[in-house]
């Protein structure tokens, strides 16, 4: 998600008496602390990405294209089931192998 994106949701959250207590101080900190964040997800991302336990990347501010795409990546990884129609592939442009951000080809940021 991006950081407009966030702050959009939480700004959005605070406006709404139902989803106010949703909101905590925790989140403004993350606005403030942002590209920290950021730097401490790729470091770890570097650190934890192996061929025994790939990371799969997943953006976008969309939570439905973002669910939907999760559903056809881990059902595409499944090559014993039989499904009752074609499952269509994920949308390479959402879902994509930490791999290809390493080798300079995506970005995680927006």
């Amino acid at each position: 998600m991006s950081r407009d994106e966030q702050k959009r949701r939480l700004d959005e959250r605070r406006a709404d008496p139902l989803k106010r207590l949703k909101v905590s101080p925790l989140d403004a900190v993350a606005q403030e602390k942002w590209a920290d964040y950021s730097a401490a997800r790729d470091e770890m991302l570097k650190a934890s990405h192996t061929k025994h336990a790939p990371w799969t990347c997943i953006k976008t501010d969309d939570k439905t294209a973002a669910r939907e795409n999760i559903i056809r990546h881990i059902l595409s990884t499944i090559d014993e089931c039989q499904y009752s129609h074609p499952v269509p592939k994920p949308d390479p442009e959402i879902v994509f192998s930490y791999d290809a951000v390493t080798k300079g080809k995506r970005s995680l940021n927006p």
